[in-house]
């Protein structure tokens, strides 16, 4: 995996850590409305398999 892709893995591991598992919704930013977490207030999900290649990155996960 190049040094792009490890990057872009980690961002998208980052992010659904925070937002999805720990409520953190200042990691959303401009992508989501400030009152997301009041829709989804029993969250939590395992991330499974991740494939980074070149700037995409997906990831699957487990509720």
């Amino acid at each position: 995996m190049s040094t792009l892709e490890q990057r872009n893995a980690e961002t998208v591991r980052t992010f659904i850590e925070a937002l999805w598992n720990k409520g953190e919704l200042e990691v959303a930013g401009p992508f989501f409305a400030p009152s997301i977490g009041e829709a989804f207030t029993d969250r939590s999900y395992e991330l499974g398999d991740m494939l980074a290649q070149g700037e995409k990155v997906t990831a699957t996960g487990i509720r």
